[in-house]
């Protein structure tokens, strides 16, 4: 080889007979062999990719992408759709999008937005490439992408889904009845029921429940009230019989109960009289008193009553009145003869 030559590629040194070892496409330097890398590749041979954030021949530059692109080895920053410049820190221009804000939204309809990154960005209710289209079999939202499947008469409709539930139901697909206390078109009333009444979700209506289902939703305090009640009531009940059985048996005794001499003893004296004579005769005890004096008929003034046998002496010596009220003259001298 002639001297005034350079060496053939891949070959270095004295008469070019050294090889040189540059991988993925390095250039080998005719005199000393080393390697000049490509973009994307680093090393003594070129045969390491470049570390992240690191870029360029050799990996010699510094990407600084932010959080809206990618560091590619061999170009620095590769932008995300919606995103511009060497950072990629710019968004794209209204009515752009995409990859280096390469494409536009004029064909987006009015029921669309234009979105940097996706483009025409349907309204719920529409779909289609312009947003010209309604959502159609039962489904609505953005892209069309729910189903209604309503119940309880609802209307599907394309923007909100399940509308119009028939009174008493609300909630996605109206599956849900009224929560208790309400009522009506979208349960937007409110029920006046008493405690132990059921309001119809529908109507409103207060409707009785049974007495099995009244006693358990009736308050613990209430039932407590009407034992305290019951037995209060019970209590007195007895205690009036026993009173009525008590003077019934009273009045019975005293009205069959036979009427009785009364006899009156002088308090000055200490004889006693044991029987008194319906005709006015002094009786013996009183003739022979424990005083020693002498009983005497002008001792004693009678007076009568022929109608009731009743019988007044009076003790004229010592003031001592006694009275004596007998029964009729067949009593007395029945009741005489026992003794």
């Amino acid at each position: 080889m002639h001297c005034g030559q350079q060496c053939p590629q891949g070959s270095f040194g004295q008469n070019c007979a050294e090889k040189c070892s540059c991988q993925h496409g390095g250039s080998c330097d005719p005199v000393d062999g080393s390697c000049l890398c490509n973009a994307g590749w680093g090393g003594p041979n070129c045969a390491e990719s470049c570390p992240d954030g690191t870029f360029g021949n050799g990996c010699s530059e510094v990407c600084a992408c932010n959080q809206h692109g990618t560091c590619d080895p061999e170009v620095g920053c590769v932008c995300d759709a919606g995103w511009l410049g060497q950072d990629c820190n710019s968004a794209c221009p209204d009515g752009t999008y995409g990859l280096n804000c390469s494409s536009t939204c004029d064909s987006c309809s009015t029921n669309s937005s234009c979105n940097k990154e996706l483009g025409c960005l349907c309204d719920p209710g529409f779909t289609g490439p312009s947003c010209e289209e309604l959502c159609a079999n039962d489904t609505y939202g953005p892209d069309c992408a729910h189903t209604c499947a309503c119940m309880n008469g609802g209307v599907c409709d394309p923007v909100l889904g399940c509308i119009d539930c028939v009174p008493g139901w609300i909630g996605v697909g109206c599956k849900d009845i009224c929560q208790d206390g309400t009522f009506g078109l979208h349960c937007s009333s409110v029920c006046n029921c008493q405690l132990t009444d059921f309001c119809d979700p529908e109507t409103g209506y207060c409707q009785v429940l049974n007495v099995a289902a009244a006693e358990t939703k009736e308050p613990r305090h209430k039932q407590d009230q009407l034992g305290v009640i019951t037995g209060v009531t019970v209590g007195s009940a007895i205690v009036i019989f026993v009173v009525v059985a008590v003077i019934a048996y009273v009045i019975r005794r005293v009205k069959h109960r036979p009427p009785q001499a009364i006899y009156s003893v002088p308090k000055a004296t200490a004889a006693r009289s044991h029987r008194i004579d319906s005709n006015g005769d002094k009786p013996d005890e009183l003739n022979h008193n424990s005083l020693g004096k002498p009983g005497s008929q002008s001792d004693w003034k009678s007076t009568s009553n022929g109608d009731t046998g009743e019988t007044r002496q009076q003790y004229l010596e010592g003031s001592v009145e006694v009275i004596s009220v007998s029964m009729p003259q067949d009593d007395i001298v029945e009741r005489e003869s026992s003794l």
